[in-house]
């Protein structure tokens, strides 16, 4: 079934009638919050080559964001939610293609959304100004359950950095502001079978998937006997994704296992990928102190090459296009470790390695609190590997040497203020 935008009204329109009407004006009813945050970042040049000569050039970047959230109760049983986010940024020379993404992007259109705001307010060589609507839904509350329409945001999953089962806007390691998730346009219904058991069915728009048809899930979480147990059904046009999540302490250890099977009634291309694949995730952690956390996980993707010439064609596939999949190896360990130095300062540092190419993409980050309101964060990404370089023979051709080694060496700092 495809969700049009006469069908989200219509539905929007029946919420509004089987709620009851009992206007809700009470000072403490409603909240009015958000954030105004800006990064100064530095991004270096792409270790990418043409005929031995450097492609790129080093790039300053200013970013900053005003988002705005409104929440409150519409009737005694009725809850709205508005976010809405508008981020200018400012690059020091023309936008480079490869260099403008990386670590920037949180904003931009979605395909999980019936329609939305054009993205780019405006748009030009060194300047964007780009907008957001991440946030539109009605709550209401039944005594069975809570039924949320609208645009929302939607994640699943047990693993902690690759979780195979989480399709909808996940982040890739490398964007720098993971604060707010994007929302989709979505269906939801939410309920309890007895105190330990959730259970959760969903309508997902889906715009740019097979057939644009609507991805329709549903998902059960238990805990027993010490046991967080998740299983879960994502079913899009010709694409069925099985899931099953895991979670328990293993003596001074905290464990977690994810894995998912994707089952494809299409011939993607190029040909050398399977449309059927399967994903699986494992991981510890452990406080090394009463301040120190350590994690590690291990990730493996069918759906990956072990060649990095196939690399570039990984994103024309489905798994990239709908399936929430950004890696493009077979199999990866992430170890990372988290110090809070003092309770007003905060370090991190983790790593995404690729086994098969040798290559890591890694990163270092640190927020510190000025005031009650008040934040600072600075970092640094790079990538190492096999550098990727353009051969001309006839023609400029892309040649890729590992998946992170020609990710651009990022510097950033912020500050971020919370009302």
């Amino acid at each position: 079934m495809k969700i049009s935008a006469k069908t989200s009204a219509a539905i929007l329109g029946l919420a509004g009638a089987v709620a009851p009407v009992t206007p809700s004006y009470a000072d403490d009813a409603w909240s009015f919050t958000g954030y105004a945050k800006s990064y100064v970042v530095y991004q270096g040049a792409p270790d990418i080559e043409l005929d031995g000569e450097p492609l790129f050039e080093d790039i300053w970047l200013s970013q900053s964001a005003l988002r705005l959230m409104l929440a409150g109760d519409v009737t005694r049983n009725v809850a709205l939610e508005l976010h809405y986010e508008i981020k200018p940024v400012f690059s020091s020379k023309p936008w480079q293609g490869v260099t403008s993404g990386g670590a920037l992007t949180t904003l931009g259109a979605s395909s999980y959304r019936i329609g939305d705001l054009n993205a780019a307010v405006q748009e030009d060589e060194k300047l964007q100004i780009l907008q957001n609507l991440d946030r539109l839904n009605l709550q209401i509350s039944f005594d069975p359950g809570d039924l949320t329409i609208g645009r929302q945001t939607i994640s699943f999953g047990a693993a902690r950095f690759v979780s195979p089962t989480d399709i909808f806007q996940p982040f890739a390691p490398s964007t720098l502001d993971q604060e707010y998730r994007p929302g989709v346009d979505a269906v939801r219904w939410q309920g309890t079978l007895g105190g330990l058991t959730e259970y959760d069915l969903g309508l997902v728009a889906n715009n740019e998937g097979p057939g644009e048809e609507t991805v329709g899930y549903a998902r059960i979480k238990t805990s027993l006997s010490g046991n967080d147990l998740e299983a879960v059904v994502i079913a899009r046009d010709g694409l069925t994704t099985f899931g099953a999540g895991w979670e328990r302490a293993l003596g001074l250890f905290g464990f977690w296992a994810e894995a998912a099977w994707t089952s494809s009634d299409y011939d993607f291309q190029p040909a050398a990928f399977e449309a059927s694949y399967y994903r699986t995730s494992v991981g510890l952690d452990r406080a090394l102190s009463g301040n120190t956390l350590a994690m590690i996980e291990y990730h493996h993707s069918s759906f990956g090459t072990d060649d990095p010439q196939q690399y570039q064609y990984l994103p024309l596939t489905q798994g990239f296009q709908s399936g929430g999949i950004y890696l493009v190896g077979k199999d990866y360990v992430i170890p990372s470790i988290n110090w809070t130095a003092t309770p007003l300062l905060n370090l991190s540092a983790s790593a995404f390695v690729n086994l098969t190419d040798s290559s890591a993409f890694v990163r270092a980050s640190g927020d510190y609190s000025l005031s009650e309101n008040l934040y600072t964060d600075f970092g640094v990404y790079f990538g190492s590997g096999d550098a990727t370089r353009y051969e001309t023979v006839l023609y400029p051709q892309l040649v890729q040497g590992s998946e992170f080694g020609a990710f651009p060496t990022t510097a950033y700092i912020s500050l971020r203020y919370y009302f």
